[in-house]
């Protein structure tokens, strides 16, 4: 039997598109089948067989196909990615060899191939450029139709398969909310204090109520374990942090769940985050957030959290539970990361304000310790170093012991007395001994402010252009109810969906045109820079106030040769709140903060030794020229 190669292949199934029957039909065709099961219940994998039948009942004489060889089969995977099914995956990488043994494809339907819009027109315009055609039976649609009509049913097809998944996500949802509204516990039921006991939901009666359960198990309390839990939670309302909780726990012999003294202090926060210890299921800890990709959200706030009351015995009384919660805030700081995520820290002192701001060149923070005590006055002297550093080793090691240079830091340890006087510089060159300097200073600051900054122009056209689009949409759906291709039951239900994107769309570009209406011009951010200079900076001691730094400096970024970026942000003059610590370590990132340019850089001055040595005698302290660096300072807007 000679079959066409590739090429021959690729001609012929174009030359024939118009017609699929003389394309699937007129010559010899080399057949593989690809099938799907959507769950791992037994009844849907046993239908395996029933589909093999069926597709052997499918093939035309001149399709050539062995059940038993010829199926590419992805068993209890979802459909909505192609990244998770490995048999699909196989099959086009193997439509991509040479040797190819196969000429088309075929699937009983749009949805068994693909349940998304996008994967569907990819995969099958990738097969098409190796020369294999994908069939869908039910559908009669052949891939290699490039006619409207072909591309618009194609189209059509994938778009109601996407919408079944999204569908399904709904029902899914409505029955995680009949769960929810029964009680029923989430998880595996391995907790620390309860014995989990299984019950046959609506049959069994609950002794407490005299009705049957409407859950399949419940909490019994295990005595030996709660009394540890109670432990914990006692000593958290006595003060005592995860640390010094698990020290305790270790010398007074309680055991964890797996019966191990193996204690950490992540399972002692999650035991006293558990709100299942006073009595309450805790729902929303996690949601699928796009039903196509299976992105899953997590949510570790409990404030954010359903509680519904459960059917077990709390081993914690309520007001407990809540007042360890509230000792535990006290010693949490939540910050912000440059992608909008928040994480949670252990409370910072004042006088750590700095390890919020500092960040290394690579990308990472740097560790506040103890360098040395002054043998004079027996003082700490503080300083900070990368944690890169500290957890890579420096260029200079790495070289020594032929270890790869991507993960080395070459950044010197900075004392904290030396960011004191930085700061105290930078006000004093910011005001000046006269308002004329002041007000230069000032002058410079605002001509960073570039008209960017209150410039929405960008996103205002970008708003504009996706309304167009969806509007076109409807036009579009409405052409489909005059080919036949949509009944009007259908295209009301498109129209509503196109109605709701197109109101929030408007939404945004409401807010965006507000906001370019109401942004502040260059003399009312000078105004209210002034008003706070002048108001809050005492440049008569030794330091700056940490409040002041705190506010107005977003970030300082310390690189090789003692050079510091001191990054300002003027925008939240109202107040002075937090600067949140950003963290980010991409390699794209990383090379940001070693290129001036990223900056908008209104202020440079050098740090010399005799300054250096002058300052440190107004804090009772000396230094050393060996090893003295002059202090490169530059001073910088964000740009936008």
């Amino acid at each position: 039997m000679k079959y066409m190669t590739r090429q021959e292949r690729k001609r012929f199934f174009r030359e024939t598109s118009t017609d699929k029957y003389i394309a699937l039909k007129s010559k010899p065709l080399r057949v593989k089948v690809y099938a799907r099961v959507s769950t791992e219940h037994e009844s849907q994998v046993n239908a395996l067989a029933n589909q093999k039948q069926w597709y052997t009942g499918q093939m035309y004489s001149n399709w050539y196909y062995n059940p038993e060889d010829d199926m590419y089969v992805d068993e209890g995977i979802t459909g909505t990615q192609a990244n998770m099914r490995d048999d699909f995956l196989r099959m086009i990488q193997d439509a991509k060899r040479d040797d190819c043994d196969f000429d088309i494809i075929v699937t009983r339907e749009v949805s068994r191939f693909a349940r998304n819009i996008e994967e569907t027109f990819r995969y099958t315009r990738e097969l098409k450029e190796y020369g294999v055609g994908v069939f869908f039976i039910n559908d009669n649609i052949w891939s290699f139709d490039d006619s409207p009509d072909g591309i618009l049913k194609l189209s059509l097809m994938a778009s109601m398969a996407q919408g079944e998944s999204k569908k399904t996500s709904e029902r899914a949802l409505a029955g995680q909310a009949v769960t929810r509204a029964n009680g029923q516990p989430y998880g595996n039921g391995n907790i620390l204090g309860y014995d989990k006991v299984h019950h046959r939901k609506n049959h069994d009666i609950n002794p407490s109520t005299g009705l049957p359960y409407k859950t399949t198990f419940t909490y019994v309390i295990n005595e030996t374990q709660a009394a540890t839990v109670r432990r914990i939670y006692q000593l958290c309302i006595e003060g005592l942090g995860g640390g010094k909780i698990k020290t305790i726990l270790i010398n007074e012999g309680h055991k964890t769940a797996t019966g191990t003294d193996n204690w950490q202090v992540s399972t002692i926060n999650r035991i006293l985050n558990n709100p299942t210890y006073m009595g309450y299921n805790a729902y929303g800890k996690s949601k699928v957030v796009d039903y196509l990709n299976h992105e899953v959200e997590y949510e570790h706030n409990v404030d954010k959290l359903e509680l519904v009351k459960g059917d077990w015995e709390p081993i914690i009384p309520e007001d407990m539970w809540y007042q360890a919660r509230a000792e535990r805030q006290k010693r949490v700081l939540n910050i912000e990361n440059i992608d909008k995520s928040v994480s949670k820290y252990g409370t910072i002192c004042p006088e750590n304000m700095w390890i919020r701001k500092l960040q290394c060149q690579c990308g990472v923070g740097l560790r506040r310790e103890i360098w040395r005590k002054n043998k004079m006055s027996n003082e700490k002297i503080i300083a900070f170093t990368c944690y890169n550093q500290i957890n890579n080793g420096s260029l200079e090691f790495r070289k020594k012991h032929n270890l790869p240079l991507d993960k080395g830091c070459d950044v010197n340890r900075v004392q904290e007395c030396k960011l004191e006087f930085m700061a105290k510089r930078i006000f004093e060159q910011l005001l000046g001994d006269s308002k004329e300097a002041m007000q230069m200073a000032l002058n410079m600051i605002i001509d960073c402010y570039s008209e960017e900054v209150y410039d929405n122009s960008k996103q205002i056209a970008d708003i504009k252009k996706r309304i167009k689009e969806e509007e076109s949409g409807k036009m579009n759906a409405a052409m489909m109810v005059a080919k036949g291709l949509v009944d009007e039951s259908m295209l009301t239900q498109m129209l509503q969906e196109f109605d709701s994107k197109i109101q929030l769309l408007k939404n945004s570009l409401d807010s965006y045109e507000t906001q370019q209406s109401e942004g502040y011009s260059k003399g009312e951010i000078l105004s209210r820079i002034k008003e706070l200079f002048e108001s809050e900076i005492d440049l008569s001691g030794p330091t700056i106030s940490p409040g002041i730094v705190d506010s107005l400096v977003k970030r300082i970024i310390c690189r090789e040769d003692s050079e510091f970026v001191w990054v300002f942000d003027f925008s939240k003059l109202h107040n002075l709140e937090r600067t949140p610590y950003y963290i980010h370590r991409t390699d794209e990132y990383r090379k940001t903060l070693v290129v001036d340019t990223n900056f908008n850089i209104f202020l440079e001055f050098d740090i010399t030794f005799e300054e250096a040595v002058e300052y440190m005698r107004t804090r009772g302290r000396r230094i050393v020229r060996r090893g003295w660096d002059t202090i490169k300072v530059k001073v910088a807007l964000e740009k936008n």
